[in-house]
């Protein structure tokens, strides 16, 4: 187990990232709701906006089960938003496709959000917006590794 003493400091800076991470993630639930949409419904869409049309492939890029996307499909199913057509190489597959109220509020709201978020990406300095990246990798990676050692020790 990991043992490490926090500084003050440090656990004032590592209060602050996660207060910081949670005002994002609350920005991003306040676009979702705009839409009318959960979160996962929201992504979802944004990433079947952008090519990205499998439950597989969109598990694997938003770091979700395939049960919680599966949820978000059936909704979005319900809500007319998308429809599924099966891979034609193999039936157990189904891409998902906007239809036209999906397209529609992808236009409307979800394209308007995805500039704002890319103007503010864009006011940031170069050099910010690739430590900003680098650094949430980095410390995401070493959570995981962490977390993945203690529970290996709870294994021995």
């Amino acid at each position: 187990m990991v043992k490490n003493v926090i500084q003050s400091d440090d656990l004032h800076a590592l209060r602050s990232f996660r207060h910081a991470s949670s005002a994002l993630d609350s920005l991003y639930g306040q676009f979702a709701k705009a839409c009318g949409l959960s979160v996962n419904e929201y992504w979802s869409l944004v990433l079947i906006g952008e090519g990205i049309c499998t439950q597989s492939e969109i598990s694997r890029e938003l770091y979700l089960s395939r049960q919680t996307i599966n949820s978000a499909f059936k909704l979005l199913k319900k809500k007319q938003l998308i429809v599924l057509i099966p891979d034609s190489r193999n039936l157990r597959i189904k891409h998902a496709e906007l239809t036209e109220s999906g397209r529609q509020l992808y236009d409307a709201y979800i394209l308007k959000m995805r500039r704002l978020e890319e103007a503010a990406w864009i006011n940031m300095d170069a050099r910010d917006r690739s430590s900003l990246s680098e650094l949430t990798w980095k410390l995401y990676h070493l959570i995981e590794e962490l977390y993945h050692r203690s529970e290996n020790e709870k294994k021995i």
